[in-house]
Parts: structure tokens; C-alpha cells; sequence
């Protein structure tokens, strides 16, 4: 009752709430550096990635279904029954599926190599399998505006995942104790967000509903599966090509850019269930600009923040042994922004009635970069992958342009994008050795006010002119561009 009644407002609280869940993510760095070493690491990595593999599954996509149904239903009433109906797909989908995951674990393990106990497996796996009991109460909150305890929740979610790590891992458990820590942090989550969502809504069964999530969400789950090929596959190529400890440096450096686009979680969390209503909207479409706009700008500045300062963090927060990580840090940043541009961009795929259109520029993206995997990862090993991954984004964000185009004519302004983009990172190319610290945080800080001045001078960052100085509003009322 009181996470039902905590008000916020929403900026306030998608900010907070991202600010739990990413600085969360942080402390576990250190936490596991401390106790795992750079092999270690590189084995929990695959294990990992076969559980967000099944997460990715077991979504079905319905968080995403959830707004494209519920969110622009005609009333209250309709909504909810809209939502219950959907859970009740989701629960019988997370039973049957749930099932055949756990009696096919030793199966995969051994096929894919896994190091660690199979307990430990299963148990992690069975809270991927309750991906879409979780993704549905938390985009119901959001599609209600209860900001206020969808921050509250992502907080008591992300501090009882690094107790219960902490508890693992200074246990001695090490890397099976990380898995039994976050399975048991997700099944207790889940208990908690799926019941109240049931209070709220009920349950409904309706074969429409299983009719929406098979042409809706089925298809975002072979997206995100596509997506899943473009990210974390490559581990699969890597492993037995590369060490297990370059495949734990790629891994931290991956968990580190992360926070990359931390600063526009808030806006995401706010804007993407507003963002297919808005194209029906008198002005959508410039609406839609400007939120391209908004959300680019506090990537690229979120982006180079970390790429600036992960290197110090590295160096002086963790132990000398994940050094390697440094190198490759800017480079797996790039491929975030590459994957977050694509966000920003796809709200014409997102509109149609079907997922296909989502589905048609994932997989085309993911079967470049999978092409490129295969042919790279041998000979050219962790730069091969990263190359790889970067020309499957670039061809995944051209196709969906491209097929969503139709329905969202968006405007989105190319050439200061660009410039922008360039000027970042030439940042990170000429900033300072992370050992000389107080020469790098200074030009962290300039650079990334100067890359923000120019945002706003190129008018890709719209700032309402009451909080602009007043040379720069002159400049801008003059027509300068």
C-alpha cells in the first residue's frame, strides 16, 4: 500500500530510479574483481549469456506488448482488462516454457561449454524464465504514471541483488554464487511486482490476447533474439579462439559501458510508451524531433562521460590484473551508442500493428553481424567481433529507418548528429592518459560542457530560451546556424 501511494514526479523518479539500478550495477565491479579473477570472469560471462539468451526468450515481448495494446486502449477499464488478459498469457506461457528449460540445462551446458554448476544454472535460469512476470508490472506502472513506486521497486530490487551477492560471494561461492544470488533476487521480485499487478488488474484468459502476443510480441522475441546475436553471441565465437581472461576483459569493459547511456534511461523510461501515441498527435512529428533531439544529445554526453572516466575506474578502483579492460572500453561504448541510436530511431517499426517490421531490421542486422563473427573472431579474435557488431548496428539502424519510415516521416537532423558525434570522439581520442588524473577529469569536464554548447548551438538540444544566457539566446533568435 504505501509503494502504491509514494508520488513523485517523473522525471524525479525515472531518474532515480535509473540511478539505482545503474550505480547498483557499478558496485558490483569491484565486488566481483575483488573475488573473481580476469578467467573466472571470462567463464561467468558465457554462463551469462546463455541466461539473458533465455531471458530474451521467455519475455515473449511483452513488455512492449503490454503498450502497444493496453497503453492506447480507450479507457481505464479497457486497459486493465487488456493487462489481465496478457498476464494471464504470460503465466501460462512461463509455466510450459519454464519447464522445458529446466529439463533441457544439461543439455546446453554441455553443448556451449559452461563452466559452472549445474545447480547454480538452473536456478538462475529459472528466474530468466520469469522475464515477462517482471517487464509487465514495471511498464503497467509506467503506462499509469505511478513513477513514484516503479522507482521505489527498481531500488529494493537492485540493493537485494548486491546484498545477496556480497553474501555469495564473501561465502566463497565465487561465480556460482553470483548466479544463485541473482536467481534468487529475481524470483523474490517477481513474487512481489506480479502480485500486485494481479491485485490491480485480475486475471483474464482471452485467446485475443494470445492472438496479440503471437503476432506482436513473438516477433520482437526473434528481434531481441537478433539482437542477443548482435550482443552477447559473440562470446560464443570468442570462446576456444581467444583466452578466457581477454573474453573477461571484454566482459567487464561491456558491464562498464553499461552506464553509457545511463543519463537517458529517465527519458526513455518516460518518453517510449508516449512515443507511437505521439504520431497520431496535431504536431507528433515535430514532437518526435524534438525528442530525437533531447534523447541523442544526453546520449552522446552520457557516453562520453563514461568513456572519459571508465579508464580511471578501472585503474584505481579495481586490481592491476583487468588493466586489459582499458582498451577496450571506448570501442564497446561505441557499439552502446550504436545500440541505444537505433532506440531513438525505431518508433516508425514500433507502430505497426505486427512486430515483423522490428523483426525484419534485427535479423538482417544480426545475420550481418553473425556473418562477420564467423569470418572475423578466428583470425582478428575481440577487435574482429567489435567490428562486427559495429556493421551489423549500422545495418540494423538503416532498415529500420528504412521500414518504419512510412509511418513516422521523422526529420532527424543528419548533419549536426554527426558533427556532434565526431567531435565526442576526437574526446576520447586525444584525452590524457587516465594515470594523470587531475589533467583528465579536467578535460572531461571541458569537453564535455563544450560538446553541450555545441548541441545547443547547432540546435540539436532545444532549450527553452528562459533558462538559455542571454548572448546565446541573442544568437539563436539571429537565425545563426
Amino acid at each position: 500500500m504505501a509503494a502504491r501511494n509514494f508520488r513523485l514526479p517523473p522525471p524525479v523518479a525515472y531518474i532515480i530510479s535509473v540511478l539505482f539500478e545503474k550505480g547498483f550495477a557499478l558496485i558490483t565491479i569491484p565486488l566481483m574483481a575483488a573475488h573473481l579473477t580476469p578467467r573466472d570472469y571470462g567463464r561467468l560471462d558465457v554462463a551469462v549469456s546463455l541466461i539473458e539468451f533465455i531471458g530474451l526468450v521467455m519475455s515473449f515481448g511483452m513488455g512492449d506488448t503490454l503498450v502497444r495494446f493496453a497503453a492506447t486502449a480507450s479507457g481505464t477499464k479497457d486497459q486493465k482488462r487488456c493487462a489481465a488478459e496478457l498476464l494471464t498469457g504470460a503465466l501460462l506461457i512461463a509455466a510450459v516454457f519454464g519447464l522445458a528449460v529446466q529439463l533441457a540445462v544439461p543439455a546446453i551446458a554441455q553443448a556451449l561449454n559452461i563452466n559452472v554448476s549445474i545447480s547454480a544454472l538452473r536456478w538462475a535460469l529459472l528466474g530468466a524464465t520469469l522475464s515477462a512476470l517482471v517487464d509487465m508490472p514495471m511498464v503497467w506502472m509506467r503506462i499509469q504514471g505511478r513513477a513514484g513506486p516503479y522507482a521505489l521497486y527498481m531500488g529494493a530490487r537492485s540493493l537485494l541483488q548486491v546484498i545477496l551477492m556480497w553474501l555469495a560471494l564473501t561465502a566463497g561461492w565465487g561465480s556460482d554464487g553470483i548466479l544463485i544470488a541473482n536467481g534468487t533476487a529475481v524470483l523474490a521480485f517477481t513474487g512481489i511486482v506480479a502480485g500486485g499487478m494481479i491485485a490491480q488488474t485480475g486475471l483474464a484468459f482471452s485467446w485475443r490476447a494470445l492472438k496479440q502476443i503471437g503476432n506482436y510480441g513473438v516477433p520482437l522475441v526473434f528481434a531481441s533474439l537478433a539482437m542477443f546475436a548482435l550482443g552477447s553471441c559473440n562470446r560464443w565465437f570468442l570462446s576456444g579462439n581467444v583466452p578466457d581472461a581477454d573474453i573477461g576483459y571484454l566482459g567487464l569493459a561491456t558491464k562498464l559501458a553499461l552506464a553509457a547511456p545511463m543519463l537517458l534511461q529517465p527519458f526513455a523510461l518516460w518518453w517510449n510508451p508516449r512515443r507511437i501515441a505521439a504520431l497520431s498527435r496535431p504536431g507528433g512529428i515535430e514532437e518526435s524531433t524534438w525528442a530525437f533531439g533531447l534523447g541523442y544529445s544526453v546520449l552522446i554526453i552520457s557516453a562520453l562521460g563514461v568513456a572519459l572516466t571508465g579508464p580511471i575506474f578501472i585503474q584505481f578502483a579495481l586490481p592491476k590484473a583487468y588493466a586489459g579492460a582499458i582498451a577496450y572500453l571506448p570501442f564497446v561504448i561505441f557499439l552502446c551508442v550504436l545500440h541505444e541510436l537505433n532506440t531513438l530511431c525505431n518508433t516508425g517499426a514500433f507502430a505497426h500493428h505486427k512486430g515483423y517490421r522490428v523483426l525484419q531490421a534485427n535479423v538482417v542486422g544480426a545475420l550481418t553481424g553473425i556473418a562477420g563473427y564467423a569470418l572475423l573472431a578466428p583470425t582478428y579474435g575481440i577487435p574482429g567481433v567489435i567490428a562486427a557488431t559495429a556493421v551489423g548496428q549500422s545495418v540494423r539502424l538503416t532498415v529500420a529507418l528504412w521500414t518504419g519510415y512510412a509511418l513516422a516521416p521523422i526529420p532527424y537532423p543528419v548533419v549536426a548528429s554527426t558533427t556532434v558525434f565526431a567531435l565526442a570522439a576526437a574526446a576520447v581520442w586525444f584525452a590524457p592518459d587516465p594515470s594523470a588524473l587531475g589533467a583528465r577529469i579536467l578535460w572531461t569536464g571541458l569537453t564535455v560542457t563544450g560538446i553541450a554548447a555545441v548541441m545547443v548551438a547547432l540546435r540539436l538540444l532545444r532549450i527553452p530560451q528562459d533558462y538559455m544566457p542571454q548572448p546565446l539566446r541573442r544568437y539563436l533568435n539571429a537565425g545563426v546556424s
